[in-house]
């Protein structure tokens, strides 16, 4: 699964092969439509606008894009943003190192303001202007043969880390109680930290409800799959749920107090070739699929 979050509202999802979604910025989403994406690899949405886009092609080779937005700055900002991006280029150039297409699918990616990023491909990692807490822990690692398999770069050099043994590191500020979801879990995949505190809360609710497919093989799996939302609610889907049932998602949504978000997209009347987003009204870009029911 693949899910990071960018500026503005914007997200990408990768919740199964084929299917992808973006909604953001018009720009970028009509880049995506124009990728002709067969599979996203990994994906990072930087602050200042760019993406960066490890994809596979039809005819199965993984490539590497890097789609700059074009933006007016104020002057003052300009020599910071073109470090910026000068470091998101070296970012991508380290990808490109790896030739082997098997090795770039096992690869992981995140940024934050500023140019600063993480970079895994296979068991190699590369990184820039991570927090001091996290380097630290990275450089300590280092003697032990533990590397960071997932880094998810957050707010106020908030981080969580998922080491190579599966044991997991964070210093988060403004997170609410994931911390202590953390410290709980007994097992951990995946870890998504979003660059807007105050639009994270229901940005997730509504995305974790697109992971539909994805939750229902890991109950099918492991016996149950958990939602746990940072309001406290809670929701269990076992091997018996049926998420492709309307009346299932319905009343799963009705829990989670969000409207259903499937079916086909409405389209925006300002953008007629991009789909628009129910919840944001954000521009997108998805996949030939229309339906994300499983």
């Amino acid at each position: 699964m693949i899910f990071p979050f960018g500026p503005e509202k914007s997200y990408f999802m990768s919740p199964a092969l084929g299917r992808w979604r973006y909604c953001g910025h018009k720009d970028i989403a009509s880049s995506f439509s124009d990728c002709e994406i067969n599979q996203p690899g990994a994906i990072a949405l930087a602050p200042e606008g760019d993406f960066g886009l490890l994809l596979e092609e039809h005819d199965r080779s993984m490539s590497v894009k890097h789609f700059k937005r074009e933006t007016m700055i104020p002057s003052t900002e300009a020599a910071a943003f073109v470090e910026a991006r000068r470091q998101y280029e070296s970012l991508y150039d380290f990808i490109r190192e790896s030739k082997d297409t098997d090795v770039r699918r096992m690869t992981s990616l995140s940024v934050r303001l500023g140019g600063s990023w993480f970079a895994r491909i296979g068991g190699q990692v590369a990184y820039h202007g991570l927090p001091p807490a996290l380097l630290a822990r990275v450089e300590e690692r280092e003697s032990t043969g533990s590397y960071p398999f997932q880094v998810t770069l957050g707010l106020h050099d908030s981080y969580a880390v998922i080491w190579s043994d599966d044991s997991l590191s964070w210093t988060l500020h403004g997170y609410g109680s994931l911390a202590q979801y953390l410290q709980e879990a007994v097992s951990i995949n995946m870890i998504v930290l979003s660059r807007s505190i105050a639009e994270s809360s229901s940005s997730s609710k509504k995305a974790a409800m697109w992971c539909g497919g994805y939750m229902q093989r890991q109950a099918r799996r492991d016996g149950n799959a958990i939602i746990t939302l940072n309001d406290g609610k809670t929701i269990v889907i076992t091997p018996d749920t049926h998420l492709g049932e309307a009346s299932t998602v319905s009343s799963v949504l009705q829990q989670l107090g969000i409207g259903t978000p499937y079916g086909a997209p409405s389209v925006s009347g300002s953008s007629p070739s991009l789909p628009q987003c129910k919840w944001s009204n954000l521009p997108c870009a998805m996949s030939d699929s229309t339906t994300w029911l499983p």
